[in-house]
């Protein structure tokens, strides 16, 4: 027999600790060798059932120990160093679990193994927190985002972009890790570092609640007034319009693997000269970039109240054509994107991307290609849905 009373305290303490989980594990194992099989709501209300049945022998089983420590061991410390060893067991037992859940550093790549985003994730959630490094395809830093956790009450974004150089494009709060929902005070800077405009966003993203420099702005298709955001009724000569928004892409690229980061954010306006009624932009259009020289951005021809059926082009700004409109017929179109070369040396550069359009629904097979015009992508629309497309991966 151990005469060290302590020692004896200290084993029987471990002993009925380990009867704890011995009792459960016996009552899981009878409920097994019952061979009853049930659903798994009825699985549900067993283990229940288990655990209830698990929690009152327990009890039993402490009272039971009080007695036996107050008689053998002259002492009613064991029953109770055993639920804190038990306590402490369960509590160590988590810890790794609780680590799976702390943000650890993650890094995403591109398709040729280049550094896409790094920062840390909260794995839990799949999400992003802290502060992200998104980079280029060409190596550059493209943006920076602080993340709230997802955990948090504050929804919003923070988010630094740059220009190829690394000199601050723009900075300011967003709902999403993209431009489509600004909020509240945006700073945009020009190529050289100085500031250009502090605009502000209402928190719907639907109005340009103010501007320092200009005065109307657009959503990609009607003309407002920055401050009251009621529509712009008048005649443009040249004149600047900025982006509520960066423009909605009507082809479907996202749903493929992106050859260049194309979404950069409009930072300067356009120059438009047209006619405007109620917001819509009336007869001949042409948009240009506000840049020296002013080269055409975009031109077509609007009918009937804002609709237009004519050919519509978009140039890139070394006069390069970059979407290319062509009417089949009198519900048909065809989009041609072209990628730019680095000088003008051609009309455009490498097919990018092509599909038929019918009354605004996507026809036939799209096709994606690369900057040296390997087919990467092709998908399959029906009624404006994809039903097949390749690779099977996408995002």
């Amino acid at each position: 027999m151990i005469k060290n009373k302590k020692l004896r305290i200290a084993i029987a303490s471990v002993i009925m600790a380990l009867i704890y989980p011995l009792i459960f594990m016996f009552l899981f194992a009878m409920e097994a060798a019952s061979g009853d099989s049930t659903d798994a709501a009825g699985r549900g209300f067993v283990a229940l059932g288990i655990y209830i049945e698990g929690f009152m022998v327990s009890v039993v089983y402490f009272i039971i120990s009080i007695i036996f420590s107050r008689i053998f061991l002259r002492t009613l410390l064991p029953p109770f160093i055993a639920l804190l060893l038990l306590l402490l067991g369960y509590g160590i037992s988590l810890i790794p679990d609780y680590i799976d859940t702390l943000p650890s550093e993650y890094t995403e790549y591109y398709e040729d193994g280049k550094v896409k985003q790094v920062g840390k994730k909260e794995h839990s959630y799949d999400t992003w927190v802290g502060w992200v490094k998104s980079y280029r395809r060409d190596g550059t830093i493209w943006k920076e985002e602080k993340f709230p956790s997802i955990k948090s009450d504050n929804h919003l974004i923070y988010a630094k972009y740059y220009y190829e150089d690394g000199t601050l494009k723009s900075e300011g709060y967003t709902t999403f890790d993209n431009l489509a929902h600004r909020e509240g005070e945006w700073k945009f800077y020009k190529p050289d570092g100085t500031l250009d405009d502090i605009r502000n966003y209402d928190e719907n993203a639907v109005r340009l609640n103010s501007s320092e420099k200009y005065q109307l702005y657009t959503d990609g298709v009607k003309i407002y007034r920055v401050g009251s955001g009621k529509l712009f009724t008048g005649t443009l000569s040249n004149t600047p319009v900025v982006y509520l928004k960066n423009y909605f892409n009507e082809f479907p690229e996202a749903f493929f693997p992106r050859e260049n980061e194309d979404d950069e954010e409009e930072i300067f306006p356009d120059l438009y000269t047209c006619r405007v009624k109620n917001g819509l932009k009336q007869d001949k259009v042409v948009i240009r970039y506000a840049t020296h020289g002013h080269p055409i951005a975009y031109q077509t021809v609007i009918y009937d109240g804002g609709n237009s059926w004519a050919p519509a082009n978009a140039y890139y700004p070394n006069g390069q054509i970059q979407d290319k409109v062509t009417i089949l017929d009198d519900s048909t179109r065809r989009y041609d994107c072209y990628y730019q070369d680095s000088i003008k040396r051609r009309p455009h550069c490498v097919l990018r991307f092509k599909v038929k359009y019918r009354n605004d629904d996507a026809i036939d097979t799209a096709y994606w290609y690369n900057s040296h015009g390997k087919l990467r992508a092709w998908a399959v629309f029906k009624d404006g849905d994809i039903v097949k497309h390749w690779p099977e991966e996408t995002y």
